[in-house]
């Protein structure tokens, strides 16, 4: 059947879909003016807010989706940060191992650290000097593991670093903080913005240091974690971190006419390395703050 086939197919059942949608609409407005959300239940919920550690993110105000698919909590939010050394900036987050608490990042975002030192970390809308300690430069990863002087994290907000379990084609959440973007939340009393949430697939395990991601990365999120939900389970682990975007040179036209230049075109692949590169760092070297 050729395109003007389909459409007149289309059109039989006009009549029905119109009446339909009509009906669908007329819900709609009904629910909307009786306040009501998808759930039933009214929109304002106050105790639904980016700063409750016991409840998943989001707005006051805004209906709850249909669907029960996993949603960011407040154990991985309040776990990842906006760094910079030197120049270079990115994404980190923090893990605890046997009573004490890490910084991960992507190698490339603090290649130049040694022994002790200290970073800029962002909190209360400035930069903050944060002394810390490198435990160690992964060398065969783009992962990088340092220990503050003191603790970033609430302990009672867990987030196991694995990746057993992660699937082939399933979705997870990456996090992080690009282009300098801030969401106009802070997080009362520590004064850390929370990082913008971004979804992908699992698009291939190349090896057992490297896995792809088919979603849209950009400067900023590196460093950052890259969280899942196991089959048959509702809590978020966190998998690998974000080293980059797969880039290509593609040239620039002029009108109809190939010019001499190109641009660096984003192909949606995001390159993450596996966390368990950060936990062979932290046997290794176990420095990290102590949380007891």
């Amino acid at each position: 059947m050729d395109y003007s086939g389909r459409l007149m197919a289309a059109g039989v059942t006009h009549s029905f879909f119109a009446r339909f949608m009509t009906l669908i609409l007329g819900t709609m407005c009904f629910a909307l003016l009786t306040g009501c959300t998808s759930t039933g239940h009214v929109s304002e919920r106050k105790s639904d807010s980016p700063t409750d550690p016991s409840k998943p993110v989001s707005q006051a105000r805004l209906p709850r989706p249909m669907s029960n698919e996993p949603l960011i909590t407040a154990n991985v939010i309040h776990r990842v940060f906006r760094i910079k050394y030197g120049q270079q900036g990115g994404s980190a987050f923090s893990i605890d191992v046997e009573g004490k608490q890490y910084l991960v990042t992507a190698k490339h975002v603090l290649a130049q650290l040694l022994g002790k030192n200290h970073i800029e970390i962002f909190a209360n809308g400035n930069w903050n000097k944060l002394p810390v300690e490198l435990v160690g430069h992964a060398p065969d990863a783009d992962i990088t593991v340092f220990a503050a002087d003191c603790r970033l994290t609430p302990s009672e907000l867990p987030l196991e670093p694995t990746s057993e379990g992660l699937a082939y084609s399933q979705e997870v959440f990456f996090l992080g903080f690009p282009y300098d973007i801030l969401s106009t939340y802070i997080f009362e009393g520590e004064g850390y913005p929370p990082p913008l949430v971004k979804k992908a697939i699992v698009s291939s395990f190349v090896n057992g240091n490297v896995f792809l991601l088919d979603g849209n990365n950009n400067p900023g999120f590196s460093g950052g974690p890259v969280v899942f939900t196991k089959a048959g389970q509702t809590d978020l682990k966190v998998a690998g971190v974000i080293s980059g975007y797969k880039a290509v040179p593609e040239p620039i036209f002029a009108g109809d006419q190939k010019t001499q230049f190109v641009y660096q075109y984003n192909t949606g692949i995001i390159v993450a390395y596996y966390i368990h590169h950060a936990m062979a760092l932290i046997r290794k070297n176990p420095i990290g703050f102590k949380l007891n």
